[in-house]
C-alpha cells in the first residue's frame, strides 16, 4: 500500500490523506484504467476500424 501511495503521491499528486480514505481495491482500479483508444476491442469493431468507418 505504501508503495502505491508513493506512485500516487509522484505521479498524480493524489495526497497520502486522501489515498488513505479510499478503498484499496478502488484505487487499483482507478490507476490501472486505461484510455479508451489503448481498451481491448472486439473485432467487429477492430474490422470497423480498419474500413475506416
Amino acid at each position: 500500500m505504501l508503495y502505491l501511495q508513493q506512485k500516487l503521491m509522484l505521479e498524480s499528486g493524489i495526497a497520502i490523506s486522501v489515498s488513505d480514505e479510499e478503498e484499496f481495491e478502488t484505487l487499483v482500479e482507478v490507476m490501472s484504467a486505461k484510455a479508451k483508444e489503448d481498451r481491448p476491442v472486439t473485432p467487429r469493431e477492430a474490422l470497423r476500424r480498419l474500413r475506416g468507418k
